[in-house]
């Protein structure tokens, strides 16, 4: 069926109404557009290649072009470029107006036209329209200006009604539709890069604990507001996953010397040298924490959105009149990661007592050392059948990570723009993979234990 066209004549005087003039050559078989019917048609702008590289997008569209004289097509379009001026920032290279044409009837005094939503509510009233070169009416929307549709930034089927009224009154009506589907300002989105997580490490006595008790930074995926246009975007994080491998050393770490008791020492068990068996053990599991995504600002850390969970939903602020493209990241946190814990305790980052010989002292990630009962009798002498101690040293027990490694698997994050409150769609311009961390290796390193 062509565009939904209504046909309405209205008497006028004495009845008479409005008809095509068959002698004008509209019925002539080379000429696809007959008098009083609505046509056009404008680039799927799904297709557009958009090169951001000057800081704010430039389009090409290069999309399948949609007839508008079918029956209600569905027409995707940046709701930016659909204003009657244009944008402060973001620019195309041709335009792609979403415009029908109309050719009249012979005696055609006014055209008028109008625009309304599929539930009755008209979103502009009657609006004359001059005419163009050859009798040819032009009808282009914009969702600002005057006259304006604002819902052209807002998913929803709309109409079109054009009047053509003949110099004796009679009227004739043509309606088209549509299924208006537009598309959010577009994003320049960066290289997935990797969080701060892969800066640490055991050697250089980085806070590796933070991962079991607070959260950590996995990975970043840098995006730029370029447009003056607020976006509504969605973030969906497929469940991380990964392997670790490590190993957690029980040690003794000796302190330093310390004064012996005066006098025997065999009877308050001040002589006694407890056994002290260094152990090491190897283990392998899977990460089993908590996962975050949220939004920041890259220039002041503040957090823009995070709802503590896999999924979050935010509005991106328009970028303001002589600023520069405004960053903002996604970041993919990991919390309360237990597999990289040593034993029963909190873990946390500590520093053995140095007592009085300080270069002994040993940073470490893992249980706060323990001294109590590792006072160490060096020298026990027994004179007349009575021990005393005649050297002493005192030990911690430490159990700590000593090594170990991580391995990610592949992060894939969702993400769905919208110029509203709906649903959204994959930003047509992103590749398959740009919003893919990849698999990594998180070498923790060699405590040296």
């Amino acid at each position: 069926m062509k565009a939904i066209l209504s046909i309405l004549m209205v008497a006028a005087g004495c009845g008479a109404t409005m008809q095509p003039d068959p002698t004008n050559g509209d019925d002539d078989a080379m000429d696809p557009h007959p008098v009083g019917e609505l046509y056009g048609s404008v680039h799927d702008e799904r297709g557009d290649m958009i090169d951001f590289s000057s800081g704010e997008p430039v389009h090409t569209h290069a999309g399948p072009a949609i007839d508008l004289g079918q029956d209600c097509p569905a027409v995707w379009k940046y709701a930016y470029l659909e204003s009657d001026l244009a944008p402060i920032f973001g620019r195309e290279t041709a335009p792609n107006p979403l415009a029908w044409h109309l050719k009249a009837p012979a005696g055609t005094s006014e055209v008028a036209y109008r625009v309304r939503a599929a539930d009755g509510r008209v979103l502009l009233d009657w609006t004359a329209i001059a005419a163009g070169d050859g009798g040819v009416y032009d009808i282009a929307l914009h969702r600002d200006g005057d006259p304006g549709v604002k819902e052209l930034g807002s998913t929803i089927n709309m109409y079109l009604d054009a009047r053509i009224r003949d110099a004796g009154g009679a009227e004739m009506v043509k309606t088209a539709c549509w299924d208006n589907q537009p598309l959010a300002a577009p994003l320049a989105v960066g290289t997935p890069a990797a969080g701060a997580l892969f800066g640490m490490s055991l050697p250089a006595n980085s806070p590796i604990s933070n991962v079991v008790n607070s959260s950590v930074n996995v990975a970043v995926f840098p995006f730029e507001q370029e447009t003056a246009d607020p976006i509504q975007i969605r973030i969906v994080a497929a469940h991380p996953s990964g392997a670790i491998s490590k190993l957690v050393k029980s040690t003794f770490v000796n302190q330093g010397t310390v004064e012996p008791p005066v006098g025997p020492c065999d009877a308050g068990g001040d002589c006694s040298q407890p056994a002290m068996m260094p152990s090491a053990m190897m283990s392998d599991g899977v990460l089993a924490g908590t996962w975050t995504v949220k939004v920041e600002d890259a220039l002041t850390d503040a957090i823009v959105c995070d709802e503590q969970s896999l999924e979050v939903t935010c509005s991106i602020p328009p970028r303001l009149q002589g600023e520069a493209p405004h960053p903002y990241r996604i970041a993919i946190d990991l919390a309360g990661e237990t597999s990289v814990s040593v034993g029963t305790g909190t873990m946390g980052e500590f520093t053995t007592p140095a007592l009085n010989y300080p270069g002994l002292a040993l940073s470490y990630t893992g249980l706060a050392p323990v001294t109590d009962g590792y006072y160490y009798c060096d020298r026990p002498l027994s004179h007349l059948g009575t021990m005393y101690c005649a050297a002493a040293t005192q030990w911690a027990h430490v159990v700590a990570l000593d090594r170990a490694s991580v391995q990610f698997n592949p992060i894939d994050v969702a993400l769905t723009a919208s110029p509203d409150t709906g649903a959204g769609i994959v930003p047509p311009y992103l590749a398959p993979d740009a919003l893919t961390f990849a698999a990594r290796v998180w070498d923790l390193g060699d405590e040296g234990l």
